[in-house]
């Protein structure tokens, strides 16, 4: 489970890494994205991660990676990377339909999930982004005692 942020120059760069992982690894891991839009990143991490969940509303998980993966290639990051007024055309070029991502990104709607998972991150310990918390499995397990065996 990440904890990210589109405006945190460190989630840019390690967003394809994940991302790599995953696709290594196709129905072994899974990646699981919550946001934590920082203050200091606003007003363009909240209405992009606002974004990213309208894109979800309306086109499905792949959509919503599809949209996540284009702001995080295309922002300069610290809070005026990826421009607000490019957030419905960024829609409209990955097939969703203006009037409706437009009509859920301006009604605010996705703004109470988007706050909520943030205060989920601070209540798990986050405090910084990219904050990632691995879910307890056996292999997980072995693959990290494998790793320190390695190491010493």
């Amino acid at each position: 489970m990440e904890y990210s942020d589109f405006e945190c120059p460190f989630c840019k760069a390690y967003h394809p890494k994940v991302k790599k992982l995953i696709e290594q690894y196709p129905n072994k891991v899974n990646w699981v994205y919550r946001h934590l839009a920082l203050e200091f990143h606003n007003p363009g991490a909240q209405k992009q991660a606002e974004a990213s969940e309208c894109a979800a509303e309306l086109g499905g998980n792949t959509t919503f990676w599809q949209y996540s993966d284009l702001i995080y290639e295309r922002t300069r990051s610290n809070g005026n990377g990826f421009p607000i007024d490019q957030l419905v055309p960024l829609a409209v070029e990955i097939g969703l339909d203006k009037a409706a991502f437009k009509q859920c990104l301006d009604s605010n709607r996705m703004a109470k999930r988007v706050n909520q998972e943030q205060q989920n991150g601070v209540e798990s310990g986050i405090t910084g982004t990219p904050g990632s918390i691995f879910i307890h499995n056996p292999k997980l397990k072995n693959i990290v005692d494998g790793l320190l065996k390695k190491n010493e």
